[in-house]
């Protein structure tokens, strides 16, 4: 269980449609998902010789409404059970009633980058 906690998912890389959006300034992409603190990392080429780093956690841009996964913060404070599936983040997540529904976001509905700074999209 601890194993899985911690276990970190390297991309290199990454696909199209990451790429569109989460690292668009980036030539050559690492991207970490890490389960165990809830982060998203990219570190970039930026084309020019530099290299960027950004870690945003997941917290900061997605909350919990009614069972759903949206924009928001401190989704984890009431969903359990998350994974990533692709470019998807899914857990199960409470509702007002108290049942559990699951629910699942992109990543590129949550997330943008500027100039290879990650920050929660608009």
């Amino acid at each position: 269980m601890t194993a899985l906690l911690s276990f970190v998912l390297l991309v290199f890389w990454a696909t199209a449609a990451l790429t569109t959006s989460v690292t668009s300034g980036c030539v050559d992409d690492t991207i970490i998902f890490n389960i165990g603190n809830l982060t998203l990392t990219v570190i970039c080429s930026n084309g020019t010789g530099g290299i960027t780093s950004s870690t945003i956690s997941f917290d900061s841009c997605i909350g919990n409404d009614d069972g759903q996964l949206t924009m928001g913060m401190n989704f984890s404070e009431t969903c359990g059970n998350i994974t990533f599936n692709g470019l998807e983040i899914t857990a199960d997540c409470t509702t007002l009633a108290g049942t559990i529904d699951q629910s699942s976001i992109d990543f590129n509905a949550i997330f943008e980058d500027e100039d290879g700074v990650l920050s929660c999209a608009q």
